[in-house]
């Protein structure tokens, strides 16, 4: 059991030399096991130790837990944290209790961590309890990264004993004169998971006896398949969307609408997962009328899914809450002035030389007959512009939907005008002015936007 329980940490890289290690330890069987484990591993890989364990007050024995747990830490010189919390009483609306149970030991695990400055959370997870979680995951319903089950290492938890089944550690416990304590809880079919355990799981251990070994197959090879997943979605990400800010990215449909449905759906998963923070309540129904309103043509639509509206628009898919009416303010310029917009950009208008060509960002007039001020500003009814090869005066409002800028943008789109002539949309638009003479001085703008602005959508 030492020789697999080492070649199965060094496989997944589970601990790093000279790390502080919490260990979550109930009083069971499993928990037990992992402690004296990783005590016997510690001094080969320089662990410093730490036992953790939660008094959930679901008995009326569960301080007796608590006190085996302290004689355990103790006879094995480790450091202790205990706490007692009535989970009950925590209980948040809708929660079941044993979601309650995992949050709040979740919660009070990684609290010690933190004071102790440990990497890693160590919990006793074995080979059945990945068969229970499988199979959960399918009653109630899963995609396909849900079959990769219960990984190895998930952030700081890790599960060392993942390569072992219960009767297995219950054999090498009894050998080596383990003591632990039996939760009668464990036998409360009220329990979803002991359902599973008690009812499910013996007609699979008579369809196959190593059940739960094909079960943990079948979870490491999804695994691996999803870690391709993530490598080629992170690859494949800068071209299907679109980061108009920090912590704002936009779906570019035309781009993801020509892409696989398998691809599409993790692409969903992954945004939807940042715009709303969790991916709680999402379900694969919301996925495909995410996939619809992908696939569903040009025009302005929405749509609603759990805590969340968004809009088709220009092509791009976004939060509704997104869309703004908050205009920018008018700010006088003139020649010689550098203008900043607050977190927008810097506006420079200066004298330089004229050699032909422009620079993006960048916008020549001809002196003598450019105005000798301007204003910047967002768009206000009326606000038109003169282009080149068009007729007449182009509305803004026409030519935002001609250059396809979503809603959410057009009322913080920066506009240089005179009036209500507008002389340049930076990073879209210039409008058809008197250019200077080549080799001539000439009034140059300069439009730098900073970050999160973009010089062209």
């Amino acid at each position: 059991m030492l020789t697999e329980f080492r070649n199965f940490c060094q496989k997944w890289q589970l601990f790093q030399q000279g790390e502080t290690v919490v260990v979550a330890v109930s009083g069971g069987l499993d928990s037990v096991v992992l402690l004296h484990l990783l005590r016997q591993m510690a001094p080969l890989w320089n662990l410093q130790l730490v036992v953790a364990h939660l008094d959930h007050g679901l008995r009326g024995d569960s301080q007796l837990d608590a006190q085996f747990v302290q004689e355990l830490a103790a006879q094995k010189e480790l450091p202790l944290d205990i706490q007692v919390l009535e989970v009950e009483s925590l209980q948040g609306p809708g929660e079941s209790l044993e979601m309650a149970a995992r949050r709040i030991r979740y919660d009070f695990l990684r609290k010690v961590a933190s004071r102790r400055g440990a990497c890693s959370i160590a919990l006793g997870h074995h080979r059945d309890d990945q068969a229970e979680t499988l199979l959960y995951r399918m009653a109630r319903g899963t995609g396909i990264s849900g079959l990769a089950g219960i990984r190895p290492r998930n952030g700081d938890l890790v599960r060392p004993l993942l390569f072992a089944s219960r009767r297995e550690l219950r054999i090498w416990a009894e050998r080596e004169g383990l003591r632990w304590r039996e939760d009668p809880s464990n036998t409360d079919l009220r329990f979803q998971r002991n359902l599973i355990r008690h009812q499910m799981l013996t007609v699979f251990q008579q369809l196959n006896p190593k059940y739960d070994a094909a079960v943990g197959a079948l979870a490491e090879q999804v695994a691996l398949e999803e870690d391709f997943w993530k490598v080629e979605l992170d690859r494949r990400w800068p071209g299907m969307v679109r980061d108009v800010a920090e912590g704002r990215p936009v779906l570019k449909q035309r781009a993801v609408a020509g892409e696989h449905p398998a691809l599409r759906l993790r692409v969903y998963r992954r945004l939807l997962e940042l715009w709303l923070g969790t991916l709680q309540g999402i379900d694969r129904g919301h996925l495909r009328q995410l996939d619809r309103l992908v696939l569903s043509g040009e025009g302005e639509k929405t749509l609603d899914i759990p805590s969340l509206q968004l809009t088709l628009d220009a092509g791009e898919i976004f939060p509704q809450s997104w869309v703004t009416k908050q205009s920018i303010a008018p700010f006088s310029w003139e020649p010689g002035q550098t203008l900043e917009v607050p977190g927008r950009a810097r506006l420079v208008w200066e004298e330089a030389l004229f050699q032909g060509n422009e620079e993006k960002g960048e916008f020549f007039l001809d002196p003598l007959t450019s105005p000798s001020s301007m204003t910047v500003r967002s768009r206000l009814p009326g606000d038109r512009i003169v282009l080149k090869g068009v007729t007449g005066r182009k509305k803004i409002q026409d030519l935002f939907v001609d250059e396809r800028i979503p809603r959410w943008k057009r009322e913080s789109q920066l506009l240089v005008a005179e009036g209500s002539d507008i002389l340049w949309v930076p990073g879209i638009r210039k409008a058809d002015l008197p250019r200077p003479e080549l080799g001539k001085r000439a009034w140059r703008l300069v439009w730098q936007p900073f970050e999160g602005e973009t010089f062209a959508l």
